[in-house]
């Protein structure tokens, strides 16, 4: 998008002239993002689709994390263009400071207490996110696709393992619902969370559960970190609990990835013992060996997801 096109998002008396615009990839949402400056400063701009169903719920969540400081700043809303502008963060994506020695434990740190600040806010309007319901609806059609792997079919009962858990002990909260690890945001002192298009009501333990799968830490780090969201010991069935909502967000995750690919047959996934690791993934979608837009970096990172069931 041209520097003129984008001109009609920001009012000129608010933003002054554009100076600079570039596109942005960000997860598969569907929305289009640009990283725009302007006389007045840097924005990032989302314009959603007409036909985008989760409008009205980006800008009910989004609003008051921004509010409450866990989001960047909203500066402007057109919602005849479906389109929001916030204030950009400086800063490098949560993989990129954790993967740091000297900004690791500030980083964890801190997204345990925006995570902790998030979950505390009163729900009001916010909807429930039916999880149990939304894995079947994806891991069952999955599952039967031609090409799918076989060593992979029993891990589908991992979503009746925590259906199971919930059943006594369904708390909901503020929850950001796709926390991987582009849509957190760090700018040397603090993490940002960015990308509400799913956010709703949801178990205190969903977030972290997502965002240490795609960090593929060891169940005792993302424990601890967990703690010092809750402020509590994770022991006995909460722990079990925290294993469950993991290995519940891999099958959902890895169901979502092999979506996303059109002909299974045309990207055949090796048995789990040679499917390459999710880091390995990820150093192999760095270095371009790999393409997540591609039907095979995607095939493979929602194998390496499932690998990480036990």
């Amino acid at each position: 998008m041209a520097p003129g096109d984008v001109q009609r998002f920001f009012p000129t008396p608010q933003f002054g002239d554009i100076e600079d615009v570039a596109p942005l990839t960000m997860g598969q949402s569907g929305a289009s993002v640009y990283s725009v400056t302007t006389e007045t400063g840097a924005y990032i701009l989302r314009i959603h689709g007409p036909d985008d169903e989760s409008w009205e719920r980006v800008i009910l969540t989004q609003e008051i994390a921004s509010r409450q400081g866990i989001a960047p700043a909203i500066v402007h809303i057109n919602h005849v263009a479906r389109a929001i502008i916030s204030v950009r963060i400086s800063g490098v994506s949560f993989g990129a400071a954790v993967s740091q020695p000297e900004t690791r434990a500030a980083a964890f740190k801190s997204l345990a207490e925006v995570l902790a600040r998030l979950h505390k806010i009163p729900t009001g309007p916010l909807a429930a996110i039916d999880l149990i319901n939304f894995a079947h609806s994806v891991w069952d059609v999955q599952v039967q696709r031609q090409g799918f792997p076989t060593w992979a079919i029993p891990l589908g009962g991992r979503i009746a393992d925590l259906d199971n858990f919930l059943k006594h002990d369904d708390r909901k909260v503020f929850c950001h619902c796709d926390l991987h690890p582009a849509n957190i945001l760090w700018d040397g002192e603090r993490v940002w969370l960015v990308d509400w298009e799913r956010a709703g009501l949801a178990h205190p333990y969903l977030d972290l559960a997502t965002i240490s799968n795609f960090l593929s830490m060891p169940d005792q780090a993302a424990s601890g970190v967990l703690a010092q969201q809750e402020r509590v010991p994770i022991e006995g069935e909460q722990q079990l609990l925290f294993t469950a909502f993991r290995d519940l967000c891999r099958v959902v995750y890895g169901a979502v990835f092999f979506r996303l690919v059109h002909d299974l047959y045309s990207v055949p996934i090796a048995s789990r013992e040679d499917t390459p690791t999710l880091g390995e993934c990820f150093a192999m979608l760095s270095t371009g060996e790999l393409d997540l837009g591609a039907p095979q970096g995607r095939a493979l990172v929602g194998a390496a997801l499932l690998k990480q069931c036990e």
